[in-house]
Formats: structure tokens, sequence, C-alpha cells
């Protein structure tokens, strides 16, 4: 059992080091995303999960290049795999994004430009792009080295694919849209503060001010508390009010049940683990209610 249990692990770990966890994870929030919106109601489609699913795996391929001085202390262990497999891990990022592209070029100009937004934003937030007299005076050379405003533009990025899917098929923008938005935003905001305390010791090394590096691990556990908390309260008053598929959004509410349990573990050992695979996985956990909800529905 212990075997079989390692061998699992072990597994889940490479999906994690490659971003096929993560870019798996990123369609199926889109898949909930659409179920809560009721946009598969006449015609299913899985162009618009497969240009999600290509757009995560490239920029978190692509910014992990920029991450490496600081994943040396972080996380050795996947700097060693990037470093083993640099050369197909690029190709398959370059044309993952050009499929993505593609795709989304064929649907309308709309999509496309939402496609494009996470490239620039990666720029942005990785490479160091700030003239040398920025960096003396406001003590940032990219966004990633803002307090707070990192994760508040990475969670913003990401939850702006909600209009990869209604710009695809062709919809007006509604309260429904917003709400959405506004849940993975959350969901995402959570996940980059617990990829933080991960890298609380490297960040500290580089002078890159995150909230567990700024308040601390304590602190930051009872912001994500407060956050989650919120997170629930405002699902359920969506559903209450009636605003798109109360059902969904019920089903979508216990996914923060399994958000509640890994915050309380986020200071126990092994948060590599919890970090690249348990948090990683709650959005496997947001897909699994979300088919639940569309098998109920539809």
């Amino acid at each position: 059992m212990n075997r079989m249990t390692s061998k699992i692990r072990s597994f889940l770990i490479l999906l994690a080091y490659s971003n096929l966890l993560l870019s798996i994870g990123a369609a199926l929030a889109a898949f909930a995303a659409a179920v809560i919106l009721n946009l598969f109601a006449s015609e299913f489609s899985f162009i618009p999960l497969l240009i999600i699913f290509f757009i995560t795996f490239s920029i978190y391929n692509f910014n992990r290049k920029t991450d490496l001085k600081e994943d040396k202390v972080n996380h050795p262990e996947r700097v060693d795999f990037i470093k083993k497999h640099e050369k197909i891990l690029f190709i398959l990022s370059v044309l993952s994004y050009a499929a993505a592209l593609s795709l989304s070029l064929l649907s309308n100009i709309e999509t496309f430009l939402v496609s494009i937004l996470p490239l620039v934003i990666m720029a942005l937030y990785g490479i160091k792009w700030a003239p040398e007299s920025v960096r003396n005076k406001l003590k940032f050379s990219r966004l990633k080295e803002i307090p707070l405003i990192k994760n508040i533009v990475v969670s913003m990025t990401w939850a702006s694919m909600t209009f990869v899917l209604v710009f695809f098929l062709s919809l007006n923008i509604t309260i429904a849209v917003w709400i959405v938005f506004i849940f993975l935003f959350l969901r995402f905001f959570i996940n980059t503060v617990m990829f933080d305390v991960r890298d609380t010791v490297g960040d500290r090394i580089f002078n890159i001010r995150t909230l567990p590096v700024a308040l601390g691990i304590k602190k930051t556990k009872y912001i994500l508390y407060g956050i989650n908390l919120f997170l629930i309260l405002f699902l359920l008053a969506a559903a209450f009010l009636n605003l798109e598929s109360p059902i969904a959004l019920h089903l979508l509410n216990l996914s923060n049940i399994y958000s509640l349990w890994y915050i309380s573990r986020i200071d126990k050992n092994d948060k590599k683990f919890l970090a690249d695979v348990v948090v990683d996985g709650e959005y496997f956990v947001i897909g699994l209610l979300a088919l639940l909800a569309f098998l109920i529905l539809y």
C-alpha cells in the first residue's frame, strides 16, 4: 500500500512540475464557470477549454524560466526537472500558445485579444522591465516584486479567462459573469498566496515582499480563512438571489470546504507537496462538483 501511495505521489509531482496538473485544473475551473453561466445549454464545446489549457501550460512553463534564481532556493527539485526537460518544455509551450491563439482567432477578435492578455501580464510579472532609476526609487523591477499587486494581477489575469468562454460563445457580459469572475479571482488569490507560503525562504533572500514574508505565516493563514469565509457567503448570496444556476453555485461552494482544509495545513511540513499538488488539486475538486451540477442540470 505504501509503495502504491509513493508511486501515485511521484506521478502527481511529475504532473505538477510539468504544469500539466495546473493546466488541466484551469480547464476544469473554466468548465465550472461555463456550468454556472449555463453556457453549454444549447451546445457543448471543448474548444474554449482547450484554449485555456494551452494558455496555462505555456504561461507557467515560460514563467518558470524567469523564476530559476529563486527556485534554486525554494524548489531545487523542480529546477532540476526544468533543466532536464528544458528544450521539450519550451517547444511544447510555444506550440501550445500558438494553438491557443489560432483557436481563439478562429472564433472572434475579442477571444483572441483576451487570449493574448496572459502573455503580456507574464512579461510584466516575471521579466525585469523597469529602468534602473525606477528600481532604485520604487524598489521593484517587475510586478512580482510589488507586495500584493503581484497576487492581484495574477489572480485577475486568470479570472479574466472567464471572458474567453463568454466571447468565444458570443454572449453578453452579465451580472452572473462578474459573479464567476469574483469567484475565480478569490480562488486564484488564495492559490497564489499559498505558493508564497511555500516560497517564503527564497523570497526573503531575494527581497520579494509577499504576504507571508511581510506578515508571517500565522497572520497570512487567518487572512486566507477570512477570504475563504467571504467566498462562502458570497456564493450563498448569489444562489439565494437566483443569479444563474443556484444548484451549481451550491455545489461549487462545497469546494470551499476543501480549501479550508488545506489552509489549515499551511504551517505543516512538506509545503511543496501541499502547494504543488494539494492546492492546485482544488481545481479537480471544482471540476468534479461542476460535472455533478452539469449532469443534474442537463
